[in-house]
């Protein structure tokens, strides 16, 4: 039988099965246990206070403080531990000192006798707080007490300004509490200047989990309850999407992971949908109490935000509110501050929107009446197929999980898939934020989640941007087998295979291509290209110009065309083509100097070799693309074969770059680094390139294939 992971009490859970489940907090676990450490050996005591929304993993967290801090064989012997239990009520400074007293006496009975508890109701009241305090430091003696509070908030409201007075001069006189403290949200006992614990706690804004960290979650939950198959089904694209859908439903609140994770791996629809929707019906009370603590401008805005399924700009907000976009501005600001609402940058601008998307549910269930509520619909939309949908309406008996899954069926049909608007809008966002990774995981979830060839073409393609040429010929092979007419898809096939080297399938690859449009301009070039890496350059440069027929201005063409010609020893027609694609593509993005470089050098005889460079420097010179060349000109030393080549026309190499580049500034560095690099390439002495800067010399190093020092 699994342990049970408790929902609302993990201070119930064992202690092993927190640790097993813990995720994104563990460095600001071992940063507590740190200054827990040095409250206790020190004179510096630390008092911490944890901000986070109802479900965000305050519990857990102390629970783990508590545990680990407990289990310190270091500090055992200087260290007492009270947790205060947490919804015992606080009305005094007495009461307090009694609720640490007494779990004390629980925790460490022999060294805080219960005496004194029974003693207190004879005692003047004005005695009580001396006598109590007096027993407490006795019995503590040398050591230290961590004090483990949560809903600080709640007992500093019950304590009142004369209480908090008193507490804060305790801690001050008998500096031998450290404190660990948890609230909702930041509260104006600690945060405004005129109370007596303004500065006192640092304060520490929990965050909510991201995808990943919702995803390591639920595989920990799914590892540890001995779940292998919904561990596995995690880790695959179908898995993660799903996850992202409910992340975007659910916000980053670990409590709801906790509880999806025994939802999704029911069977029964009745056992699913009812608990679920009374769970949901459970936290409403919550968070219409929460916007009840708010202004009623403040309440307008969380409103209008509830029904956003997206951030949105303050002006749209002061727009829909008719009310002025500067009031509205300053609003969000103490939103935010507040915990309720989160902001995103874009340009200039700010959007927003809730942090707990399950605020939804105070509008909702105010809106819907008997309706299903929309987040119990959405959630069998995230999770089921319409066919598993439809199959287990035929089969439900209770009216609620029939309703449910009515709306969701229904919802389906209306073409309504909240994974795929999430997806779409996590590779907007990656591909704005040039995020490519994570564009890749989602393109590979919406792949899967649609089989469409679209949509496995687009996940190949940034495959491909990422140089994982293999992974990307297996996504455009998917996308044929949808529309195996689809020459695009042929053409980047080819142009992995090409990246590949495999010349032969790539140019089969463009051939299938062509046939089916043989005015693809851009496979008539790139089969060019894949001609030429078998030496077949006649045929290649007729390729290019199929390509050029069909569009004149193309850039790609128009600078392969130079090095063909040089391959073939058409120096001529090669620079004045050369000229004439800088003349119409200035900045020169298609252009592959050291492909150009790397075809004079090979192809040009001893003698013309000096003429060759001098207009290749010229031309670029020209183009004002002098550091370009000389990217080329450092990059081609990977491509010079020692072996082959005596030390004169090794060093022939080098004089005649030096001639032909003197009195050009942009070439000084580049010269530099290759003039040595043909050194090391003579002497195969790596001393040589000690004769560069480390700049320099790490440059050379990469251009020569040498590993890094």
């Amino acid at each position: 039988m699994r342990d049970f992971i408790w929902r609302f009490s993990p201070n119930r859970t064992p202690p092993e099965k927190l640790e097993a489940i813990f995720v994104q907090r563990q460095a600001l676990l071992e940063d507590t246990l740190e200054r827990i450490a040095e409250s206790v050996t020190t004179g510096n005591k630390h008092h911490l206070l944890l901000v986070g929304p109802r479900g965000i993993g305050k519990t857990h967290f102390v629970s783990l403080v508590h545990h680990r801090a407990a289990g310190d064989a270091s500090l055992a012997a200087r260290m007492r531990i009270a947790r205060l239990a947490e919804d015992e009520t606080t009305t005094s400074f007495i009461h307090l000192l009694t609720r640490i007293y007494r779990s004390l006496a629980q925790a460490y009975p022999s060294e805080f006798p219960t005496d004194i508890l029974s003693q207190l109701p004879d005692l003047p009241l004005d005695e009580m707080p001396r006598q109590l305090q007096a027993a407490l430091l006795q019995n503590l003696g040398q050591r230290a007490c961590l004090l483990l509070v949560e809903n600080l908030d709640m007992l500093f409201r019950g304590l009142g300004d004369e209480g908090q007075k008193q507490w804060r001069a305790f801690l001050q006189e008998h500096p031998v509490i450290c404190t660990v403290a948890t609230s909702q949200q930041l509260f104006a006992d600690v945060s405004q200047r005129e109370n007596p614990f303004f500065g006192f706690f640092e304060t520490i804004h929990l965050q909510p989990l991201s995808l990943e960290e919702a995803t390591d979650l639920l595989q920990r939950i799914a590892a540890t309850s001995g779940q292998q198959e919904l561990q596995a089904y995690l880790s695959t694209a179908e898995g993660r999407s799903r996850v992202r859908a409910l992340h975007h439903l659910a916000g980053g609140n670990h409590r709801v992971y906790i509880v999806l994770s025994e939802f999704i791996t029911r069977q029964s629809m009745e056992d699913l949908v009812v608990p679920l929707q009374k769970m949901l019906d459970d936290l409403t009370p919550y968070y219409q109490e929460r916007l009840r603590w708010l202004s009623p401008q403040q309440r307008q805005i969380m409103e209008f935000l509830c029904t956003r399924t997206s951030p949105c700009p303050s002006k749209e907000i002061a727009r829909h509110l008719l009310a002025a976009e500067n009031t509205i501005g300053g609003q969000m600001k103490k939103l935010r501050e507040l915990g309720y609402v989160m902001s995103h940058t874009r340009g200039r601008e700010s959007l927003y929107e809730l942090t707990e998307p399950l605020l939804r549910l105070s509008q909702e269930v105010k809106e819907t009446g008997g309706e299903p509520l929309r987040l119990v619909v959405e959630f069998l939309l995230v999770w089921y197929s319409r066919e598993q949908l439809e199959g287990q309406l035929r089969t439900a008996q209770g009216a609620i999980t029939r309703d449910c899954l009515s709306a969701a069926i229904t919802s389906a049909n209306a073409g309504n898939d909240p994974r795929l608007q999430v997806l779409q809008t996590a590779i907007d966002e990656a591909r704005a934020a040039g995020r490519l990774d994570q564009a890749i995981l989602a393109l590979e979830e919406k792949a899967h989640a649609t089989n469409a060839a679209d949509d496995w073409f687009e996940f190949g393609y940034f495959l491909w941007k990422a140089k994982r040429h293999e992974e990307a010929i297996t996504c455009y092979d998917r996308a044929l087998q949808i529309a195996p007419g689809d020459a695009g898809a042929w053409n980047n096939k080819g142009i992995a295979l090409h990246d590949l080297q495999r010349y032969e399938e790539a140019i089969e690859c463009y051939g299938r291509a062509l046939r089916l449009d043989p005015q693809c301009v851009y496979a008539w070039n790139n089969k060019g290209h894949a001609l030429a890496g078998l030496q077949r350059y006649e045929e290649a440069l007729e390729c290019v110009d199929r390509a050029l027929q069909i569009d004149t201005k193309l850039a790609a063409p128009q600078f392969n065309r130079p090095w063909l010609l040089f391959a073939l020893r058409r120096w001529r027609e090669g620079f004045d083509q050369l000229r004439q694609a800088y003349a119409q593509h200035p900045d020169g993005i298609h252009d592959s100097p050291q492909t150009i470089v790397q075809q004079v050098l090979r192809n040009s005889a001893a003698e013309q070799l000096l003429e060759h460079v001098r207009e290749l420097v010229a031309i670029y010179a020209g183009a004002k693309q002098l550091p370009r060349l000389g990217e080329g000109l450092v990059g081609i030393l990977a491509q010079i074969d020692a072996s082959m080549l005596s030390e004169q026309a090794l060093y022939l190499l080098r004089d005649v770059w030096r001639e032909a580049s003197q009195g050009k500034p942009e070439l000084e560095i580049p010269m530099r680094i290759y003039g040595v690099g043909i050194e090391y390439l003579v002497k195969q002495d790596e001393r040589v390139l000690l004769d560069l800067i480390e700049t320099e010399r790490r440059i050379a190093r990469q251009a020569l294939g040498l590993q890094a020092m």
